[in-house]
């Protein structure tokens, strides 16, 4: 509702109903990011979402036979979402920005705990209000990624938890790229992961920190995964197919720091088209076998500062041997 003041606020209830018995037996709630009423149709966008940590989900309205929806704005916002916690105790409701299409917009969310919340999206297209229901899986909260080990020493290397890095990767996301001396441009990408290079990788090692005392280490990690047939990056319009992603991160969390600007993880990851080999970003052999130094010439690049959300932030695109910062718009673009 809204306040004389112009406030708006919302308020719920809890009603509790005794005897009787349900009409039919409920069934069990799973995943489901998509949902339409009548030819209306809402999609909530790929991406990992925990508890306890701000998601940032792109809510999408098209239509099921494939036409533009008409959207015209709904109590002062493109559309209404609301969500219900597995147990009915917690409501939420939220309002996406705009996005990088009329059609699309940006929630930020915060799930207090895991389960599927039944997600309902409200919005006006053709004049006609429209909600539709949808439902989104939060998992439970990363402990293992909230706590520095103080004095103890780094624990035994687990390959396997730094594979689920590269398994989280979001698999689309769209960049836009600023300038000063002509129309601004934008990439996007979309991938589905293929097989690991290597039987060895992901390759994890300790490096000592000798000046700090106790065991301390910072673990860097590499992994490189090739990517399926189908994977893109698109510039300005420009599709280029994807062949591989390369990983490199850096864990922090046995390394004696904890100031606030210095993260646990830093994940790097390289989206790249054209090495289908896998073999890396230079040449081997070189300067002995002449050509450039460098065998990437096209690529995407971005880092991980938070491994619970997995945003990419510090975006720069290679086309062609051409390199222009990136600043990412939406998370989770449709391809």
């Amino acid at each position: 509702g809204t306040l004389a003041d112009g406030t708006e606020f919302s308020a719920s209830a809890r009603l509790e109903v005794t005897g009787g018995r349900p009409a039919w037996p409920a069934a069990a709630l799973t995943e489901a990011r998509t949902g339409h009423d009548g030819l209306s149709q809402a999609e909530i966008g790929p991406g990992a979402v925990t508890a306890g940590k701000m998601a940032m989900l792109t809510v999408r309205i098209t239509r099921t036979d494939g036409g533009h929806p008409e959207l015209t704005p709904y109590l002062g916002s493109f559309a209404h979402v609301v969500a219900a916690s597995p147990d009915g105790d917690s409501l939420l409701h939220v309002h996406p920005m705009a996005g990088a299409h009329p059609n699309e917009g940006m929630v930020h969310a915060l799930f207090s705990e895991p389960g599927v919340y039944r997600v309902w999206i409200q919005f006006l297209d053709a004049g006609l209000l429209k909600t539709v229901a949808t439902a989104v899986s939060v998992g439970p909260a990363l402990a293992s990624f909230s706590a520095r080990t103080g004095d103890v020493g780094a624990p035994p290397i687990d390959k396997a938890f730094y594979r689920t890095f590269t398994q989280r990767l979001r698999t689309g996301a769209r960049f836009e790229i600023p300038s000063l001396s002509h129309a601004s441009g934008f990439v996007r990408y979309r991938f589905e992961l293929g097989r690991p290079i290597g039987e060895a990788l992901p390759i994890v090692t300790d490096f000592p920190l000798s000046d700090r005392p106790g065991h301390k280490v910072m673990r860097l990690f590499w992994d490189r995964v090739a990517l399926a047939d189908g994977s893109y990056v698109e510039v300005n319009g420009d599709r280029v197919p994807l062949a591989c992603v390369f990983v490199s991160g850096q864990d922090n969390r046995y390394s004696g720091e904890a100031a606030p600007l210095i993260p646990e993880f830093v994940i790097r990851v390289y989206l790249v088209a054209g090495d289908y080999s896998c073999q890396g970003p230079l040449h081997p052999g070189w300067p002995a076998t002449g050509g450039r130094k460098e065998a990437w010439d096209t690529y995407l690049y971005y880092e991980i500062r938070d491994p619970t959300i997995m945003l990419p932030t510090e975006a720069r695109m290679r086309f062609r041997w051409a390199e222009s910062a990136a600043i990412l718009s939406d998370s989770g673009t449709p391809p």
